[in-house]
């Protein structure tokens, strides 16, 4: 990327030299056609190398997504063949009980991811996804109460969801760099009426720095969310924005 950039500045600075010709040739017209043709040829390779640049961007995200993508179906995987040896186990110590009881825990679970999937926003059903291939102290975990979407919101589900990823995306940080024992994050959706109800619960024995409760505040406060809570702390935030009506 700073190969491209610098060929950039470079083209166009060149065209300082036919500018410097024109000057000193002035009333010539080859320099005129030098003029013309030069800064023609650099405005050409000024837009092939950006959009070279825009393409290796696309392709380091699209990458990245892959990445992530597996990551996070390994991860899944991995959990289902825990459940699955667990599960074969009762079986063969002939435990009904134990396994209608892990059974009941898998389906509340795969509940929970339903829920999830319908959140209406593919980034951030995405972003929740990927959350477990995080490895790290911090830990985070989405519950939703019953169906939400945030498509549905009055203020628009992509800018809920820009605002939620950022919100979370801020105590990530924030426990990764205290560097202490696990840290957790319990994030709960729930519909309250007519309004969409977000409840943030950090969970860590180290307080937060001013910095990143600054940072909080200011999140939340150009967002369509609207704070509920009084807690000066940021362990406790919960907020709450209106669906569309109609």
């Amino acid at each position: 990327m700073i190969c491209i950039q610098s060929l950039k500045i470079a083209a166009a600075v060149s065209v300082i030299i036919p500018a410097v010709t024109l000057w000193l040739w002035e009333g010539h017209f080859w320099t005129l056609l030098l003029f013309v043709v030069w800064v023609a040829a650099a405005a050409y390779w000024i837009v092939k190398l950006d959009r070279n640049e825009q393409a290796k961007k696309l392709e380091s995200i699209t990458r990245h997504l892959q990445e992530t993508s597996i990551q996070t179906l390994n991860h899944h995987r991995h959990d289902w063949m825990n459940d699955l040896q667990v599960l074969y186990g009762y079986i063969r110590m002939n435990k009904p009980d134990k396994v209608t009881h892990f059974v009941d825990r898998i389906r509340e679970r795969m509940s929970g991811e339903s829920a999830n999937s319908k959140l209406g926003d593919p980034a951030l059903v995405f972003y929740i996804q990927s959350l477990r291939t995080i490895a790290s102290a911090f830990h985070a975990r989405v519950s939703v109460e019953g169906e939400v979407n945030v498509a549905h919101l009055s203020a628009g589900g992509q800018q809920l969801s820009r605002v939620l990823i950022g919100l979370i995306e801020l105590y990530r940080e924030e426990a990764e760099a205290i560097k202490t024992d696990l840290v957790e994050l319990q994030v709960m959706i729930r519909k309250h009426g007519e309004a969409l109800e977000v409840e943030f619960t950090y969970d860590g024995e180290a307080d937060m720095t001013r910095q990143t409760m600054e940072k909080i505040n200011n999140l939340i406060a150009e967002s369509p969310l609207r704070r509920t809570d009084s807690d000066m702390t940021m362990k406790n935030v919960k907020c709450m924005v209106e669906f569309s009506k109609g």
